[in-house]
């Protein structure tokens, strides 16, 4: 994952993003371009084509926690 993007994470959170949505619903997900994910493009270093981003999510003890 880039720094730029994990720095960003670790300082303003997940917002807009995929992974918040996955969280309070509780289902995984794929995006498959900017439109669902705007983050998409900076979360890999060095892409020089659009891919996919999925978001699992995690669950412990019945509750979602993370993805």
């Amino acid at each position: 994952m880039a720094p730029r993007f994990l720095e960003e994470v670790r300082t303003q959170g997940l917002v807009p993003c995929l992974c918040p949505e996955v969280i309070g619903q509780g289902r995984r997900m794929q995006a498959r371009n900017t439109t669902q994910c705007p983050r998409m493009p900076d979360i890999v270093e060095g892409l020089s084509a659009q891919v996919a981003h999925a978001c699992i999510p995690l669950k412990f003890d019945g509750t979602t926690r993370a993805c």
